[in-house]
């Protein structure tokens, strides 16, 4: 219940389908939206008897989350996130997050799951036949978050059926492969980020 003639501080927080409403600190509201918005347009609408001011709007952006998925043993996949995944990112203003980054003692998974929702990508390096990867990936999947598989071509040349129809970049991992790979993994960034809907 809001009292009359008294201020109150209201935050929304939205970040890829995830929203958070905060009343004076409070979370009071939450949902998982059945899309991601777009972040061109903000609007509050409010219904009283009497009136309802607005004071010191503002609206402050913060960079899309990409969920990255991947072992980091051997140094290769390090390297592939640290040398191919993160740079790209940066171009586009993005801002990858390892799902290793989440994992500490005590983590359940529904700290995964809101992780996912949160992030606008999902990018999972398949190479190494993970359950956990692959739950994360159908989780995103379900949630109709763009998945973006990476996979080394010459440890997994054939995908499992399943995953057959996601977007899959198959990679070297060689010089020239580092450049073909970031080439292809900013091609679909971009068209992924440029689209309405994110898909």
């Amino acid at each position: 219940m809001l009292v009359k003639d008294r201020s109150y501080h209201l935050e929304i927080k939205v970040r890829g389908a995830s929203a958070v409403v905060e009343l004076d600190g409070v979370e009071i509201a939450s949902a998982n939206l059945p899309f991601q918005l777009s972040g061109k347009q903000v609007g509050l609408f409010c219904q009283s008897q009497s009136d309802i001011y607005f004071r010191n709007f503002c609206v402050a952006s913060t960079k899309p989350l990409v969920f990255v998925v991947m072992q980091f043993e051997p140094a290769e996949y390090e390297e592939l996130f640290n040398d191919v995944i993160v740079p790209v990112c940066d171009r586009l203003a993005l801002e990858p997050f390892r799902a290793s980054q989440a994992y500490y003692p005590g983590i359940i998974i529904a700290d995964i799951q809101r992780q996912i929702r949160e992030s606008r990508v999902i990018i999972a390096e398949i190479t190494p036949i993970n359950p956990n990867v692959y739950y994360e990936v159908g989780y995103a999947d379900a949630l109709g978050k763009p998945v973006i598989l990476i996979a080394d071509g010459a440890k997994l040349d054939k995908l499992p059926f399943d995953v057959r129809a996601f977007r899959t970049l198959f990679y070297e991992n060689s010089i020239g492969g580092k450049k073909k790979i970031e080439k292809s993994l900013l091609e679909f960034l971009t068209n992924i980020m440029s689209s309405k809907s994110g898909h």
